[in-house]
């Protein structure tokens, strides 16, 4: 069974980095959130 867990509004807005006017979040940082490892997200 997975765990719920509540996302801090504030923790994620700090993973997102601007570049090249895109908005992006690093593979290891999306790997956490979606806890898979990061492998599994490139």
């Amino acid at each position: 069974m997975n765990k719920l867990e509540t996302v801090n509004k504030q923790n994620l807005q700090d993973k997102i980095h601007t570049i090249r006017g895109l908005a992006v979040m690093l593979d290891r940082d999306l790997a956490v959130l979606y806890d898979v490892e990061t492998k599994r997200i490139n």
